[in-house]
């Protein structure tokens, strides 16, 4: 059975602006002659990872609502000012569900 993660998208109104910053995020990282990758920075490691990875999905919250999931492709440990992060790499296709809501 694979596992989820679900997190909610600040600061971003719909799935179009969504879209719209990952593209330009894999622009800038070419730029930078950086792996053209999706990556969503977290602070924690999910302790699940392996069953995430390769089938799992990470569901998108805008405005209270559950609207798209991205499969995710890998997870890796990173560090950020000498703190511990973990790098969720996501696959650039973004697909819609049917819009469910959410509590935060």
């Amino acid at each position: 059975m694979a596992v989820n993660l679900i997190k909610l998208c600040v600061g971003i109104s719909s799935i179009e602006e969504l879209e719209s910053l990952q593209q330009n995020r894999r622009r800038r990282r070419v730029a930078e002659d950086a792996e053209a990758l999706n990556i969503h920075v977290t602070r924690n490691t999910p302790k699940r990872a392996e069953e995430i990875i390769g089938k799992g999905s990470l569901y998108w919250v805008i405005k209270r609502r559950v609207v798209a999931r991205q499969p995710i492709v890998d997870i890796r440990p990173m560090s950020i000012e000498g703190r511990k992060h973990c790098a969720i790499i996501l696959d650039p296709e973004i697909i819609r569900t049917h819009s469910k809501p959410c509590r935060p």
